[in-house]
């Protein structure tokens, strides 16, 4: 088991490279000087239990005290850059007094704990944008894997045709599975570690029937036909469910994109009209950023209600 392990974490360390957002230090630099925080990392990590399971399905190559200890030492960086950045500002425009000092203080740490917090934040919200792809696309990878059940092809093939289609994200991670297979790896616990990887609930659910039947040399085809009804009864809930959000959703853009602007604009044009008021060009512009900026956000209210099983 220790070889697959280090194996395990090769493949994560080799497959993604991304950056951890809002550090200023170099990776390598950031690495080597924050081994002196590993102690207050370790601390730090009792209150973050959830942490060490988001780096591993983020594929984020760091282990939780490593990454806190990253982010603790670039936080500290970053509240002495806003703070020079700062004082800079009250020397050249001759205001430093002792309160201005304690307003750049406290607006040096309110900033650099925004930054720690959104670096912080940034394994789980890959770790979730993960989970969206992979059960955006298991349904059809399911399907392909039934076919190919049936068709007499045996699993280990059946995971390289996956790996090698356009499934995206369970594409990705069956190449790993494959990888791991190649190395030594029985294919049972190359597909239990797949399932850890993953924070989809349904993919880990599909997964896991696999392994037992395979445990129990159960046929695999009736329960890859077993995960799809049920995967397929789910998403009919899903749509249905979405469906109904969508209802009030789209009374509620009417109502603040179309009629309050509209009967407001002409509110405003016939009140000013009674009392003699002349209405500037600048307001229409300022209620024309208004309504973009709403239509934007309701955009973005819509496709993060979207559900995750629809392609």
């Amino acid at each position: 088991m220790k070889p697959a392990r280090t194996s395990s974490w090769g493949a994560r360390k080799k497959s993604s490279q991304k950056k951890i957002p809002f550090t200023t230090l170099p990776l390598k630099a950031s690495k080597k000087l924050a081994k002196r925080f590993y102690g207050v990392a370790r601390i730090f990590s009792c209150f973050l239990p959830d942490l060490k399971l988001n780096l591993m399905q983020s594929d984020l190559p760091y282990e939780d005290d490593e990454y806190l200890a990253v982010i603790i030492l670039n936080t500290l960086v970053n509240f002495f850059l806003f703070f020079t950045i700062f004082f800079f500002i009250l020397i050249i425009g001759d205001l430093l007094t002792l309160m201005n000092l304690t307003f750049i203080t406290a607006g040096s740490f309110g900033l650099s704990g925004f930054t720690c917090f959104i670096a912080i934040s940034y394994p789980k919200s890959i770790a979730l944008k993960k989970e969206k792809e992979v059960e955006k696309d298991l349904l059809y990878a399911l399907r392909e894997l039934l076919i190919r059940s049936k068709s007499g092809i045996p699993l280990y093939n059946s995971m390289v045709g996956i790996s090698s289609s356009n499934y995206g994200m369970i594409s990705e991670e069956f190449k790993k599975a494959v990888k791991e297979i190649e190395a030594g790896k029985t294919i049972d616990a190359a597909l239990e570690e797949m399932a850890l990887r993953s924070g989809s609930g349904y993919f880990r659910e599909a997964i896991w029937q696999m392994v037992s039947s395979m445990k129990t040399g159960a046929d695999i085809s009736r329960t890859l036909e077993a995960s799809i009804e049920n995967l397929s009864r789910e998403q009919m809930v899903e749509i249905k469910s979405y469906g109904a959000e969508l209802n009030p959703l789209a009374l509620v853009y009417m109502m603040l994109s179309v009629i309050i602007p509209t009967l407001g604009i002409t509110f405003l044009i016939i009140l000013s009209s009674f009392l003699k008021v002349k209405i500037s060009q600048e307001i229409f512009y300022v209620i024309l950023v208004l309504l973009a900026l709403f239509q934007f956000f309701f955009i973005g209210v819509i496709k993060t209600r979207r559900p995750s099983l629809i392609r």
